[in-house]
């Protein structure tokens, strides 16, 4: 029994020695970063033992406030994010839900449109993304950052897989007792769905 204890007290101490670890290595980068940050000419420093000859200062920052526009930059990249992350999951939910419960014409071809899509590297649809833009004379405005990312085809593949997994007797039984299929879908529907749809805000948040 004693044995028994004690392996997995060392296995224990060996698993969290490798988060420990794995958790430095990723933080490091972040401190150096954060070290650099306070220093007026940190490309001229040899090696990390110069932080600790030089005098910290925090007039990088103060100069970010003062002297630029950073209250507004902020505020239109929070905005646009908001639009875009708040769009992408209901958009997705409505496509993920009919693909996941529907029949309809096409359904299959339009689905693996989607999953075609995803294979698509961003880089190859910039220029013909950017012409588009020109197009609609959205070029300078907030419309040509939010409606093209306000609905992506992996937020739609995420949707429709986890919508999938749910047991469908739940809304047939809604359907019996006389609900819609928007009551199902935003009261039973979307209430269920709050695991992914976390994930898949905090995802399209941070893009």
């Amino acid at each position: 029994m004693k044995t028994i204890v004690s392996k997995k007290i060392v296995s224990s101490l060996i698993i969290n020695g490798i988060l420990i670890a794995t958790v430095i290595v990723m933080i490091i980068p972040m401190v150096i970063m954060l070290a650099y940050s306070l220093f007026q000419y940190p490309e001229s420093f040899i090696s990390p033992l110069q932080f600790f000859q030089e005098t910290p200062s925090f007039q990088n920052y103060a100069d970010i406030f003062i002297t630029d526009t950073f209250g507004r930059y902020f505020v239109n990249s929070l905005m646009i994010a908001i639009i875009v992350t708040i769009g992408n999951v209901f958009f997705a939910s409505l496509c993920g839900y009919a693909f996941a419960r529907y029949d309809f014409p096409w359904k299959h071809i339009l689905f693996a449109s989607v999953m075609g899509l995803m294979m698509v590297p961003q880089q190859v649809i910039m220029i013909p993304l950017y012409r588009m833009m020109v197009a609609f004379d959205w070029i300078d405005t907030f419309w040509a950052l939010i409606v093209p990312g306000i609905l992506a085809p992996f937020a739609v593949f995420l949707m429709r897989q986890f919508i999938q997994s749910l047991p469908s007797d739940i809304e047939d039984a809604a359907r019996i007792d006389g609900a819609g299929e928007l009551y199902i879908f935003f009261r039973i529907v979307l209430p269920l769905c709050k695991p992914v749809i976390t994930v898949l805000a905090i995802y399209t948040f941070l893009g």
